[in-house]
């Protein structure tokens, strides 16, 4: 880790500087700047406008009543193949039990296959967040690269286009899993019936919240009679159940600590590298160089958390560090869930190297150095690991997933309704926590691994004190408005169980041993139509055919149980 603190804080004072100097105002050349006359050019007469693409499956999709039909194609870098998207809206009902609330509309968008065959199996994307406005950002499911079929993608109420509510009036009335499923339910079937009525077999795919909507979409499909989908398979979806009293649930934070880069061979360098993580906590509480180390980062890297926290609960080592800490699980979190451990677990440092005993200059030395290799990983973020695993394998490469959200400038979520709906112009993610503090749970860090220790001269527990903190950034406090209508883990209680009863639906849930969300998955099930399958080395994704997450025999077996479930 030496390599690169001291190129961190050039990198700051550097990206200080130029800040400055691109924001800066300057009136140094308002008045002694010639002004020359421009040489005339001949008029250019103005390109004609492109007509926008059509085809006869356009043309289908307006006729059987799907509107602003937009086409685009797009050509893939890697593989060389283009394939052609249709982006339109379906008249959707804004509350499924009262038609008179009128209806709204509802983006999808369709990826057709390279031989643009409507007979190919058709897989649908819960596509959660929002359409991705770009094609280039639009993933395309494994199961849809396995399987050379048709893709539809539809995106959430609530989310970017699709409001069932005017944008400046969002009280997220009709924002539950019933309506998403009813959403679902009626665009499938509208489908089939239409656009793909000779389609082959349909399955139903997810990653992350999408694939607990990929979950909830057959519980309510069971419900209701629905008989839409041949095949369910989400990938990283937690189902939390949380407590009766609260959404905010520690399973997946304590899964983090205690699982998360476990399951490797004594002494390997996973191994080392486990060990070490769980010693990093305690450090900052025990050693002075790390946990001076440790705040001058997190002042620098996080100044306004920093300040926040400081401000809110006092200015002593022992408040900043409950701050700091905050900062760390959550990047640890991010680093576990998109970056191969394997790939990183060579940067972990040494923490016995910073709690060493030190007397002569030297070793002094070498401890304070030490130490400020452990703050610089902690405070490490998803994307600079990802920097730095890239340069040591001299390749550049883009790691998908949501988008790192830093918590440099974050305040502690006292928001008006003003200030949220402000944020969901640029974070359109905004909208699904208020479903997690109304039934889908929360995730609570977990800082048990603390309880009972405290700082030299105090006697609170340094535990509590963490998580205390910690959850003034949390979610469930930003919709602390919404907490009152928490359901008390009714739904994924349910969920759950009904998983290991249900003889209907054939489903497959693919989790990560290293994914932290994995602290969330269902339960181990004796079902015959349930697989629950956990892959070694695997991410928050759904890349079941590549070897960099899943084994060939990982693969080989999740291959074998989709043809047997699909019958192919």
């Amino acid at each position: 880790m030496k390599k690169y603190s001291k190129i961190f804080i050039l990198s700051v004072a550097v990206g200080l500087s130029m800040f400055t100097i691109g924001c800066a105002e300057s009136d140094e050349m308002t008045d002694i700047t010639p002004v020359r006359e421009q040489p005339q050019q001949e008029e250019e007469n103005e390109p004609e406008p492109e007509e926008p693409l059509s085809d006869e499956y356009s043309q289908n999709l307006t006729t059987i009543g799907f509107t602003d039909v937009k086409v685009e194609d797009f050509t893939s870098q890697a593989t060389g193949e283009t394939c052609r998207y249709y982006t339109f809206f379906f008249d959707q009902l804004v509350d499924h039990y009262d038609a008179s609330k009128g209806t709204f509309k509802q983006q999808v968008r369709i990826r057709l296959n390279a031989a643009k065959d409507l007979t190919a199996p058709v897989v649908l994307y819960t596509h959660g967040y929002n359409m991705p406005r770009e094609l280039v950002r639009t993933i395309i499911p494994e199961l849809t690269k396995l399987l050379n079929a048709n893709t539809v993608y539809v995106e959430h109420r609530y989310f970017d286009k699709s409001l069932p509510e005017p944008f400046d009036n969002l009280d997220f009335t009709y924002f539950n899993a019933d309506q998403e499923a009813q959403d679902l339910h009626a665009i499938i079937d509208y489908l089939k019936q239409t656009f793909f009525k000779n389609s082959g077999k349909w399955c139903s795919t997810g990653v992350s919240k999408d694939g607990i909507t990929t979950g909830l979409y057959a519980y309510y499909s069971d419900k209701y009679g629905w008989d839409d989908i041949d095949l369910y398979m989400p990938f990283c979806a937690p189902f939390l159940e949380a407590t009766p009293a609260s959404c905010d649930d520690p399973k997946v934070g304590q899964y983090l600590y205690d699982e998360c880069g476990k399951d490797y061979p004594a002494g390997s360098q996973e191994y080392i590298a486990y060990q070490r993580l769980r010693k990093m906590p305690q450090a900052v509480i025990s050693d002075e160089d790390v946990c001076k180390a440790c705040l001058i980062l997190y002042n620098l890297k996080n100044t306004g958390s920093y300040l926040n926290v400081i401000n809110d609960y006092g200015r002593d080592a022992e408040k900043a560090s409950a701050g700091m800490l905050g900062t760390y699980f959550n990047h640890l979190f991010q680093k576990f869930s998109y970056i191969p451990f394997k790939q990183w677990s060579n940067l972990v440092p040494d923490v016995d190297a910073a709690l060493a005993t030190a007397t002569t200059e030297e070793e002094i030395a070498n401890k304070r150095q030490a130490a400020y290799d452990v703050a610089q990983f902690m405070l490490l973020t998803r994307d600079e690991l990802i920097g730095l695993v890239n340069k040591a394998n001299d390749r550049v490469r883009n790691m998908d997933g949501d988008v790192d959200e830093e918590t440099s400038g974050m305040s502690p979520y006292t928001y008006s309704d003003n200030e949220l709906l402000s944020m969901r112009s640029y974070d359109l993610t905004m909208p699904y926590f208020v479903q997690a503090v109304r039934e889908l749970g929360n995730v609570r860090m977990d800082f048990s691994s603390l309880e009972g220790m405290s700082f030299p001269g105090y006697t609170d527990d340094f535990g509590f004190l963490a998580a205390d903190v910690a959850h003034q950034f949390e979610v469930s406090t930003l919709y602390g408005r919404y907490a009152s209508q928490w359901d008390g883990g009714a739904l994924m209680k349910s969920f759950r169980q009904w998983v290991k009863t249900q003889n209907k639906y054939n489903m497959i849930f693919c989790y990560s041993a290293n994914d932290p969300w994995t602290g969330g998955a269902i339960d181990a099930s004796t079902n015959p139509r349930v697989v629950r399958f956990i892959c070694h080395d695997g991410t928050h994704n759904d890349y079941f055919r590549n070897t960099t997450y899943y084994s060939t025999s990982e693969t080989e077996t999740l291959i074998g149980h989709i043809n047997s479930f699909l019958g192919m």
